[in-house]
């Protein structure tokens, strides 16, 4: 809602998350103001400095309990002095590097995880064990590196939404607009619009029937146009 977002990062581990967090921000709007804060300690500090500077969702790309920036946002959501019309600030996540304690109170700041499914690399480990062989994807033949990437595309990287006002958004939004006509509850993304018109375009009217209205395709040729057309 401020139109500012943040994150905050080690020094270690930025090159890992900030290119994509900073490319992800500005492929989803263009005019939203981004702002990242290094620090490996002191994430109430880092989350507090971060909320004064108008972010109100933070995502959290360190190691260990992210408790301390939690307990900050929560902080600045429920205090008594807080301005009328200031926006809530939210957290997103990162798992399974950091951990979080959360009561039914404040459960609705946590908007998201990053989930980085370790479960599916060590499954395609222990499958590749059993019979005998090893997982040797080529990741950078120069360098001699040798495994299995894991990305978004594939599932194995998640974003798994906690907030129940974002998941019911997920959930109702359409990627066939044929298939729910009927819905009054479904709503379609901007692309779905554009390929379903784009279709139709193409296709055009279907051929008139004895029960249907549509194209008829006349033989000789035609003269004038529109409804002064002539043979």
């Amino acid at each position: 809602k401020t139109g500012r977002v943040a994150m905050i990062t080690t020094p270690s581990t930025a090159e890992n998350y900030q290119n994509g967090f900073l490319a992800g921000v500005n492929a989803s709007k263009k005019k939203v103001r981004t702002f990242v804060n290094y620090t490996a300690t002191n994430l109430d500090i880092a989350a507090t400095a971060l909320i004064r500077m108008g972010a109100d969702v933070i995502y959290t790309a360190t190691t260990g309990s992210a408790d301390d920036a939690f307990s900050a946002i929560v902080k600045a959501n429920t205090a008594k002095n807080r301005k009328k019309n200031a926006s809530d600030v939210f957290l997103i996540l990162s798992e399974p590097d950091l951990y979080l304690t959360v009561t039914p109170a404040t459960a609705k700041y946590l908007i998201a995880s990053v989930v980085k499914r370790v479960d599916s690399a060590i499954s395609d480990i222990i499958d590749a064990a059993v019979i005998d062989s090893q997982i040797s994807d080529v990741l950078d033949a120069e360098a001699g590196l040798y495994g299995r990437r894991y990305t978004i595309a594939d599932k194995g990287i998640e974003i798994v939404l906690r907030s129940k006002a974002l998941g019911a958004q997920a959930a109702n939004l359409s990627t066939d607009i044929a298939a729910d006509a009927a819905s009054v509850e479904k709503y379609p993304a901007v692309k779905t619009v554009k390929d379903y018109v784009d279709a139709s375009v193409t296709t055009g009217a279907p051929d008139a029937s004895a029960s249907t209205k549509g194209k008829v395709q006349l033989a000789g040729d035609l003269a004038g146009t529109g409804s002064a057309a002539a043979t």
